[in-house]
């Protein structure tokens, strides 16, 4: 029998009030008031054996500025919320929680599972890696010869966003600012995946034959014509591995609408 792992992912929960998109004049980004809700509820949808449980960044939706105490409010419920429901629970910082976070600090660490190394990557700055998060990455890249799963909020390496609601014509600052430095280092290694969140879609990118990049979908995607909608798609992902094989599929609940497959080396 082939020992499996599997990982739950979340990303861009962005627990906060609704808001109108900027750039489509009409619409509505996310039904973000209905989160919490939605989140209490997911472990009915969820399988009995998980090995991981992540979270990769955007918990809340910053106002900058505008109302900065509810911002606060709202990223403190959303986290006493996830550690009541995955107490062991790793999360990554978004740029949304950057303005809300106090005290964060640089998180690079690793953890090992059966058929594969996970690295979580949690930077002092969301959008590039100092001088010491490249050292200690290196380090421990350095210390496993099982296939990556780097797991990030920004994007490491650039993407096309044509298609994309929420970045098109906003490339800049959308992916980390010294992404060749960090290429250098992955691109000895023979196969590491690139898992993160921020874009809001599902994508898969070929930075090189042996580097994926992958964004997934966000918690709380939904764009609404109407702010009175109770629709929230409640979208989360899980990750399978075992000897030869990498399945990344999202959800809406207990539906399955997305599958990606990959060959790992064995």
């Amino acid at each position: 029998m082939v020992n499996m792992d599997k990982i739950f992912v979340i990303a861009d929960i962005h627990s906060g009030p609704d808001k109108k998109s900027t750039i489509h004049p009409g619409y509505f980004r996310q039904k973000s008031d209905l989160a919490k809700e939605e989140l209490k509820n997911i472990t009915k949808y969820l399988p009995q054996k998980i090995n991981l449980y992540l979270q990769i960044g955007d918990l809340v939706r910053y106002t900058f500025g505008q109302k900065k105490d509810s911002d606060t409010n709202n990223f403190v419920k959303i986290n006493q919320i996830l550690s009541e429901i995955f107490p062991k629970i790793i999360n990554i910082t978004g740029n949304h929680d950057t303005e809300i976070q106090e005290n964060h600090t640089s998180n690079i660490e690793k953890v090992e599972l059966d058929n594969g190394t996970i690295i979580i990557i949690d930077p002092n700055d969301p959008w590039k890696l100092d001088i010491s998060e490249i050292d200690k990455l290196k380090k421990l890249l350095n210390t496993t010869s099982k296939p990556i799963l780097m797991f990030t909020h920004i994007p490491m390496f650039p993407i096309d966003a044509n298609d994309n609601f929420y970045f098109y014509q906003r490339e800049h600052n959308q992916y980390f600012q010294n992404y060749q430095e960090i290429y250098n280092l992955l691109k000895a290694k023979s196969k590491v995946f690139i898992i993160s969140g921020h874009y809001h879609w599902l994508s898969s990118t070929e930075i090189d034959r042996n580097i994926k990049q992958i964004t997934l979908p966000a918690f709380s995607e939904n764009i609404i014509t109407s702010p009175k909608s109770k629709i929230h798609p409640c979208v989360y992902n899980l990750i399978e591995i075992n000897k030869g094989k990498l399945i990344i599929k999202s959800y809406s609940r207990q539906f399955c609408f997305s599958s990606l497959e990959f060959s790992i080396p064995h």
